[in-house]
């Protein structure tokens, strides 16, 4: 990545005496820094205080990090075959001067006092870019290109604001903030409507859009709470729209809702949500159904108690009938007889009863396993457990992940119905980064790993282990 403030310059001053009416002003003029060993130099607002620490050896622009603004003093050189990305936030500043041979794609600010902004590589910017020269300078020069979606002025006391011998590119209707101009005219450079439609998101939930376009390659994060968003631009289009999307206790999920196309009018680009069933519905009718199977089998315990009482007052009944009648009437003998086929048909009623409230009784089976999974982007799930008797039972799981990366994320979905297949519920496991250990319980015949990629390569590892307790078969 380049660099961008010399500690010490080792070249000569060269003073340069320039009168005005009344007084003498000294500009003075330093070598530019020799640049850091690297291609790309990427600053965020997340990582700004690294990336811009002129204490820090290993800081790859030599300034000081304040907030959200990387200010280099005096000057700010990018050299050929160095690229430096501004993220959306940021703002970089050189106090006398940012000079750029190589290429700035900026979506913050870039700004420069001094000698201004001086340009003979290439800035893309949807962000802001503004420069200020001292007496006899021009705010911005340009002698490269300049693709400008964003705000660009300059300002000078006695030069023209913006001097352009190069080209610059003014993208879907912006202009020019400067009170002068010399060189070359601006090119407009025409747009098109692009609507990113989405169906199975209710109205008044927040989801969104990552696009980038043309040459302005930083992506660029577009949000909405309708059908669509709507959004203006031309080229080539690389999109992806936010995956999982969450609202209270409903999530929904979009898959393979990505791609790159070629913008030449305008254009519509759809993509269909589905809603994940909420976990706290689940537990909440997995309570209810624990609930009615308790007073279920309360009242199949009374009801055997009655029966008990029943029988037992049939046999006193019996016994009281036995006793008198007497050997010489064949046709009571002839209706205890029957009395015996009833009583035997209910023992054999009893003892099937008998036998289901055993069952009630026996201990749950316990199922355990482990392993690890690796989850790429053309492999992106991986099953984890699935019940030996396809019963419902409580799974609890306990996971870690290697390989999550910005805008990766990892969900765990669990299977609740094995009459019906494909019902599920999900949790997000992580997301943006890894997470060194996950523990979680839930009803389940089968639990599946789900993992989502920010970029078409890599891969997520995760290591896990389960333990599942089934109903007695």
């Amino acid at each position: 990545m380049g660099e961008f403030q010399a500690r010490k310059p080792s070249s000569p001053l060269v003073l340069f005496l320039l009168l005005a009416s009344s007084f003498m002003v000294f500009a003075v003029v330093a070598a530019p820094p020799a640049a850091h060993a690297q291609s790309v130099i990427s600053i965020t607002t997340s990582d700004g205080s690294t990336v811009c620490n002129g204490t820090n050896t290993g800081s790859l622009i030599d300034g000081s990090w304040s907030g959200s603004t990387c200010t280099v003093s005096p000057n700010l050189t990018i050299p050929s075959g160095t690229t430096l990305d501004v993220g959306a936030g940021v703002t970089v500043t050189a106090s006398f001067g940012f000079s750029n041979s190589g290429t700035i794609n900026n979506a913050g600010t870039v700004s420069a006092g001094g000698n201004g902004i001086s340009n003979s590589g290439t800035i893309n910017s949807y962000g802001t870019v503004s420069g200020t020269g001292v007496a006899g300078v021009a705010g911005i020069s340009n002698s490269g290109t300049i693709n400008n979606n964003g705000t660009m002025s300059g300002r000078s006391d006695s030069a023209v604001a913006i001097s352009n011998s190069g080209t610059i590119n003014d993208y879907c209707g912006v202009t020019l903030s400067d009170t002068s101009y010399g060189g070359p005219s601006p090119n407009a450079i025409s747009c098109y409507t692009v609507t990113f439609d989405q169906s199975g998101i209710p109205s008044g939930v927040t989801w969104g859009v990552t696009a980038s376009w043309g040459p302005f390659v930083l992506p660029e994060d577009h949000t909405g709470t309708g059908a669509s968003i709507t959004v203006q631009l031309t080229g080539s289009l690389t999109y992806a729209y936010d995956t999982p999307v969450t609202s209270s206790d409903v999530s929904y999920d979009c898959t393979g809702c990505s791609g790159t196309t070629s913008v030449n009018g305008d254009t519509t680009i759809t993509a269909t949500y589905s809603q994940v069933i909420s976990l706290g519905f689940i537990t909440s009718d997995f309570s209810t159904l624990q609930s009615d199977l308790k007073g279920n089998f309360t009242s199949l315990s009374g009801t055997l108690g009655g029966l008990k009482t029943a029988v037992s007052g049939l046999s006193t009944t019996l016994t009281d009938v036995s006793t008198s009648v007497t050997s010489g009437f064949s046709t009571v003998e002839t209706d205890l007889s029957s009395i015996e086929n009833t009583l035997s048909g209910i023992s054999s009623q009893i003892t099937g009863l008998q036998s289901s409230v055993s069952k009630l009784g026996q201990p749950t089976q316990e199922v355990t396993g482990d392993g690890e999974s690796t989850l790429t982007p053309a492999s992106s799930t991986a099953t984890v457990f699935t019940s030996p008797s396809g019963q419902l039972g409580t799974v609890t799981v306990g996971l870690s992940t290697t390989g999550v990366g910005h805008k990766d994320s990892v969900t765990i979905r669990y299977y609740t119905s094995p009459s019906n297949p494909a019902l599920f519920i999900q949790k997000t496991l992580t997301s943006n980064g890894d997470t060194p250990g996950f523990t979680d319980s839930a009803p389940a015949w089968k639990v599946v790993l789900v993992a989502s990629f920010g970029s078409k390569t890599g891969s997520i590892t995760v290591d896990w282990a389960y333990s599942a307790l089934e109903p007695p078969s």
